[in-house]
């Protein structure tokens, strides 16, 4: 009878501490994922700017050889001009 009752104490202590441990897993886990979630979710934010930046990067880039052409253009009519002014004064 008294094993009995000791047997029954014993499982009643292993099922306490079985089920306190199982908790703290359980809410150390639950903790993991909403951490987890929350850096993904950083993460994507993160994506979305570098996307964002990237093509103000590619914006810019297409208007600085934009600006480039139309110097080049400026450049090479202000030559022709000082040609022809060039030639003109020595007439």
């Amino acid at each position: 009878m008294q094993a009995v009752v000791i047997g029954i104490i014993a499982a009643i202590i292993g099922l306490g501490i079985g089920y306190a441990t199982w908790g703290s897993q359980s809410a150390q886990a639950e903790k993991d994922v909403a951490a987890a979630k929350a850096k993904l979710a950083e993460s994507g934010k993160a994506a979305e700017r570098e996307g964002q930046l990237a093509t103000k990067i590619q914006a810019a880039e297409a208007k600085l050889k934009e600006t480039e052409a139309a110097l080049k253009s400026e450049t090479e009519q202000a030559k022709k001009l000082e040609e022809v002014v060039a030639k003109r004064k020595k007439k």
